[in-house]
Formats: structure tokens, sequence, C-alpha cells
């Protein structure tokens, strides 16, 4: 089954810990934001001691490859599973922020899903599925454990069979009758599951739930359903 990532970054502490205790078990990761840094070394103890089998921080780290290294080095001691960097820090820093570690998940963030198509042509002279493609390759190359982006500009990098290693990680989930807010290249759950991504990581959609308890149930039964349709056409 496909992992799901739930950003605790919005919750009251108090669903927080409820979520941790109550889905520890069929949650692959929680992740924190950057803006947590400060706290970052007791939140990781304190969400790990409340049940956490994995913390990722959702940091993108970007920097002269020393710098980078050493902050990635930095979130390991501290107890982080999982880190982002960057992609477009480049193929050195990337590197070095493996070499600094091998005992953290690095994953490459690649182009923001808040991002407008016009915006990353702009910025990149080029499609958004070419730069997450090429971003992909420069991971692979670093050593990384895999990327994050949109289902829809990742379609390049599952079609690549040596690129397999990579695992995909898509936010922006986003449920049909679901406002996208900040979100500009969203995905669901059906298009998530069809690129055979490694996770999905959601936010809003439990942060801002009047019962996320409940939203994360019905989160996993969209999973399930998308699942099955994808077995069944495929039978």
């Amino acid at each position: 089954m496909i992992g799901i990532i739930v950003g605790i970054d919005d919750l009251p502490s108090q669903w927080a810990f409820q979520v941790i205790e109550q889905f520890k078990d069929r949650v692959y990761a929680f992740k924190i934001h950057a803006s947590l840094v400060r706290d970052g070394a007791q939140l990781i103890r304190i969400l790990k001691t409340a049940g956490a089998k994995r913390v990722m921080v959702d940091r993108n780290v970007v920097d002269i490859p020393k710098i980078a290294a050493e902050e990635i080095k930095l979130w390991a001691d501290f107890g982080a599973d999982i880190i982002t960097v960057f992609a477009a820090g480049g193929l050195e820093m990337m590197a070095a922020a493996r070499k600094a570690s091998e005992d953290i998940q690095i994953w490459a963030s690649t182009v923001l899903t808040s991002q407008t198509d016009n915006e990353v042509e702009f910025n990149h002279r080029r499609p958004a599925r070419e730069v997450v493609y090429n971003f992909a390759c420069l991971a692979k190359i670093a050593g990384l454990d895999g990327i994050v982006s949109s289902a829809q500009d990742a379609a390049d990098v599952v079609k690549d069979p040596s690129l397999n290693s990579i695992k995909i990680s898509i936010p922006g989930i986003r449920a049909a009758n679901e406002p996208a807010r900040d979100q500009n290249r969203i995905t669901s759950i059906a298009e998530a599951v069809e690129i055979g991504a490694a996770n999905i990581i959601v936010a809003s959609r439990i942060a801002l739930a009047p019962d996320p308890l409940a939203a994360f149930e019905a989160l996993e039964q969209e999973i399930h359903a998308a699942q099955k349709e994808k077995t069944a056409a495929t039978s």
C-alpha cells in the first residue's frame, strides 16, 4: 500500500498526539516543517516518544555543499529519518548531503506545488515534466533516496526503468471537492496510485478537518478504493 506521510505542523497538539497514537502503525512518517527548526531536536524526541516510527523534516535544504552537508548531519544527529533538499541546489550539493549521513533518507524537492506552469517555464526555460525528470536523474547520481513531485510532473520519471530506485513522494493531495488553497500542482489519490507513488504527503486535508481522526480514516478508504480500481483495470 502507498505510504501516508502526515504533516502535523498545523494540527493542534491534542489532535496531533491522538493521530500519532491511533495511526502510528499506519503512517509511514510524520512531517514537521522548516519553521519548527529551532525546536527540531526536542520535537523529534517528543514525536518518537509518542510513537512516531519516522519523522520527516521538510527542510528543503539549499546552500553551498559544505553548509548543506553540515545541516544534514545535524538533523541526522537529532534523530530525523527523512529530510528534503532542494534539487535546484545542484549535483554537488546533493552529493555532499548524501555523504554527510547514510543514516537518513534524503529526498530532493523538485518543482514546488505552489508554482504555476508559467513560473516553472520562466525559471527553468522548460516544462515541469522535463525539469522534474532532470532533477530525478541528478538525485540518482547523487545517491539520494527519492524525489518530491506532483504526479503529473513525475510522469517521465516513472517511465524510465533506470530511475526505479528513486521513490516518488507526492504532496498537494486534494479531493475533488477540496479547495486548492495555495497549491497549483494538485494531485488526486487516484493519480498518485496510478503512477505508483511510494508515498503521499497530506497536511491540510487532515489538519483543517473538523475531525482529523475521521479524515485520516476517509483518506485510507480512498487509497484502498483507488488501488482496487487500478488492480481491476490491469487484470
